[in-house]
């Protein structure tokens, strides 16, 4: 299901395309003097709005399997360590040697939190899938310094296969491959939104602040403020919608 912020882009996308067709209906009483209204700019600012979005839901799918992918990969990740460093604890003469590894266990411990794609981020935050990565990748260079740090005591030598520093450094190499993975597919996603939110929202020459009214102006400059054509095309609602907060125009 779509978040109720993205419906709110596509909406605004959707109004200004009909805004174009009503504005081409017409003819030549649609004249304005500024370059960034007349009909052919305003169809290509409606082109590529349309086309940022596009480029966003096209991103999706590609980002939910690597994501889906990365969490069957973390899965084992908690209880292993724990095996892992009970093993450590156990081949230790003194017991103080374990704080490191018990430190780093500490670290990694505790569940990643998936990121939601159709997120939008909140004022003053980073967008909700960089933040998620962020913990993976936390979690998952801690576990790499694990391995090295158990891997450099030479009392370290478990008979489990599971739990020798090979095939711990295996798993860690599939840790890593699976957040670089994600970080490939969310680039496009979050590069897309910001694409998206300069085309819809800059208050300079965004679609919704700027674009918007400087079109309802020459409107009511042409035909009055009271006249049926304006009144058609108030009926065309556009929301700025910026870090999670909208605005109606």
């Amino acid at each position: 299901m779509a978040s109720k912020s993205e419906t709110g882009h596509t909406k605004n996308v959707t109004n200004f395309k009909s805004l174009n067709v009503y504005l081409d209906s017409l003819g030549v009483k649609y004249n304005p003097s500024k370059v960034s209204i007349q009909l052919p700019q305003l169809q290509a600012q409606y082109t590529a709005a349309d086309q940022s979005l596009t480029a966003i839901q096209d991103a999706l799918p590609a980002f939910t399997d690597a994501v889906d992918d990365q969490e069957a990969a973390f899965e084992p990740l908690d209880k292993l360590v724990t095996r892992v460093v009970r093993a450590y604890k156990a081949c230790l003469e003194n017991p103080a040697e374990a704080e490191t590894v018990i430190s780093l266990q500490k670290k990694i411990n505790g569940k990643g939190k998936k990121a939601d794609p159709k997120k939008e981020p909140e004022e003053g935050e980073n967008d909700p899938i960089s933040t998620s990565q962020l913990s993976y990748d936390n979690r998952q260079a801690n576990f790499q310094l694990l391995v090295k740090t158990i891997g450099a005591n030479s009392l370290y030598q478990p008979n489990e296969d599971e739990l020798k520093v090979t095939t711990l450094q295996a798993y860690a190499n599939d840790l890593k491959k699976a957040t670089e993975a994600v970080d490939i597919v969310a680039a496009p996603i979050i590069n897309g939104r910001i694409a998206r939110n300069t085309l819809l929202y800059h208050v300079e020459t965004g679609l919704v602040p700027a674009t918007i009214n400087a079109v309802k102006n020459y409107i009511i400059s042409v035909y009055g403020a009271g006249s049926p054509q304006i009144k058609h095309i108030n009926t065309l609602k556009f929301k700025e919608i910026k870090s999670g907060k909208r605005k109606k125009k």
